[in-house]
């Protein structure tokens, strides 16, 4: 059961990518447009599956046994609901706005570097995450990594720089463009491993409020567009009368719901699943929508691109790992820790500490970075 749902996992990723480049490439689709029809369709889809599952199902940790439905409409009832321990839904929606805006933009740049760069070449940009991450977390929240961590990076930079050299479709903007949507994607990752942080959600509540919240942005931003340049900046190529519009309409429609399996998918996955094994299934993901897509637009990709690609995805797996071995011996130093907050408890004029003077143990801090910033996060953008 669980190599079906990553067969269809990977699938509908790769589909999701190929037809996302067709939409905005071939058929010459805007990426404001994509990703507003994309917004819409998901926050759609996800109000859907909120009416038709009960409270429960869609509940987070911890909620299970805590619904107040309110009389307003139902869909807007449950999403109050949502909310844990009544901490309101505007507070909660205020603080999703940065996350809802992580998203949009990484969609909004990742269409754009459709635009000019291939699906293959835009994805290897993205391996550069996890050095964006370092980078950040470090200059940022003065959050370093230790050595292990550092050095797996450097497969990653130089899987990219042979991906990049000399392939056909690169230029400038395009990878500029995948590293930017790259960076949006850690901020999103980042940002919501602090919102998140003593809160309990489910993945349709998450999916269903980021979506409100990014619906309504690329909302307001399509239709100051349309302000400001009637509309020749946002709806752009053959899409200029009704029967281009008809003719578009089911493609697009189509990549959209794609795109929202490949989110489901995602988070079914990551349900069967431990920490690593969905982290390792997740790089593999991106392996092979590379594959596909070269398959797929018959790449002219040479060998040493390739080469560089799997480098590139291979070191992020490396970094994975670094990664996962870090937390394990945090999570050991907790344990000592743990033990000695036991004895402080029994003797506590012995080792002359306060029990409530102790902070938390680095195994507490490791298990909210795993919760949070990879897992849910993930699941949001999956373009």
């Amino acid at each position: 059961m669980v190599l079906c749902w990553v067969a269809v996992y990977y699938f509908a990723s790769s589909m999701g990518s190929i037809g996302n480049k067709i939409v905005v490439h071939d058929m010459q689709l805007s990426p404001a447009l994509l990703t507003l029809v994309q917004s819409v369709v998901s926050l759609a889809l996800d109000a859907a599956a909120i009416l038709a599952l009960s409270p429960a199902a869609t509940a987070g940790p911890g909620q299970r046994d805590a619904f107040l439905v309110t009389g307003k409409t139902v869909a807007c009832g449950r999403a109050v609901s949502m909310v844990e321990d009544g901490a309101g839904l505007l507070s909660t929606v205020k603080s999703l706005v940065p996350v809802a805006m992580c998203v949009l933009l990484g969609r909004l740049t990742t269409f754009m570097s459709y635009q000019t760069a291939s699906v293959s070449l835009a994805h290897a940009a993205k391996s550069l995450e996890p050095v964006i991450n370092v980078v950040i977390s470090a200059s940022v929240f003065w959050e370093f990594q230790p050595l292990l961590v550092n050095l797996s990076l450097i497969p990653v930079v130089s899987g990219v720089f042979m991906a990049s050299f000399g392939e056909a479709s690169y230029t400038h903007y395009g990878f500029f463009l995948a590293t930017l949507s790259a960076a949006f994607r850690v901020l999103e990752k980042i940002i919501i491993k602090r919102v998140m942080a003593g809160r309990a959600m489910g993945f349709f509540q998450l999916h269903f409020l980021v979506g409100l919240v990014s619906t309504a942005a690329v909302v307001s931003l399509s239709a100051l567009s349309v302000l400001l340049s009637g509309g020749d900046a946002f709806v752009e190529g053959p899409l200029v009368s009704f029967e281009d519009a008809a003719a578009m309409a089911m493609p697009v429609l189509a990549c959209a719901c794609i795109v929202h399996v490949s989110s489901l998918t995602c988070y079914v996955v990551l349900t069967m699943m431990s920490h690593l094994s969905f982290t390792i299934t997740n790089t593999m993901k991106r392996l092979s929508t590379m594959a596909a897509s070269i398959a797929f637009f018959g790449s002219s990709a040479t060998a040493f691109n390739v080469a560089g690609m799997l480098l590139a995805v291979t070191g992020v797996l490396g970094y994975n790992m670094a990664r996962a071995k870090t937390r394990q011996r945090a999570g050991a130093a907790g344990d000592s820790a743990g033990d000695k907050a036991a004895a402080e408890r029994q003797h506590p004029d012995e080792l002359g500490l306060r029990h409530e003077d102790l902070s938390d143990t680095d195994a507490e801090r490791a298990a909210l970075d795993e919760t949070f910033e990879g897992d849910l996060a993930r699941t949001l953008s999956s373009a």
